[in-house]
């Protein structure tokens, strides 16, 4: 089993090259989303690298982010990291313009019945890249609730039950300025829910 935080890195960091290169597999033209977050970003940049190796690089990153022209820059803008990243990986960027009626059209859903009511910004990211002829959209949305902030949680959990407590510690350290401690966090997730392997 993966005992240390280095193997749990690298095993989580296997499994995503492993994820990307079965989405590579497409004999159709392949574009990424980012957003500039982690996610997208690290899906954007495997995706490219793996690409450019096989001599078919991906051409086009896809942002539901507003161009430039239509938004000034904002505090924390992240299409300055959008674009790092695009012109790092040479990639053409093309930025989100929504009209007036979609934006109304996806305020005025009932996201309590419908989680995907707001979610115009990330469909027309979809509709922008098939415009493009793009066949598919590889993208990290989503992948916080996995990893970053949902697998956490599970995974503390699992330390408890181990007795695993220099790895939990080591946890607690990089999560000090969270609002409750990771060792109480990791307890108490434990105790609501004791279905574990051991």
């Amino acid at each position: 089993g993966l005992r240390t935080v280095e193997e749990m890195e690298q095993a989580l960091r296997d499994l995503l090259d492993d994820a990307v290169c079965r989405c590579l597999r497409s004999k159709g033209e392949i574009g990424v989303h980012v957003s500039g977050g982690l996610d997208s970003s690290a899906i954007a940049v495997l995706s490219s690298r793996i690409t450019k190796q096989s001599g078919r690089p991906i051409r086009d990153a896809f942002s539901w982010s507003p161009p430039w022209s239509v938004v000034n820059n904002q505090p924390n803008d992240e299409r300055m990291l959008v674009d790092l990243l695009c012109k790092r990986e040479s990639l053409n960027v093309h930025y989100l313009e929504l009209d007036e009626q979609e934006i109304e059209n996806a305020h005025l859903r009932d996201f309590t019945r419908d989680s995907a009511a707001t979610m115009c910004h990330e469909k027309g990211s979809a509709i922008a890249a098939a415009s493009a002829g793009i066949d598919v959209l590889l993208s990290g949305f989503g992948g916080d609730e996995a990893i970053t902030h949902g697998g956490y949680h599970r995974v503390w959990a699992e330390m408890f039950w181990r007795a695993r407590w220099r790895c939990l510690i080591r946890c607690a350290h990089f999560r000090k300025l969270a609002p409750e401690p990771a060792w109480r966090m990791a307890l108490r997730l434990a105790v609501l829910n004791p279905a574990r392997t051991v």
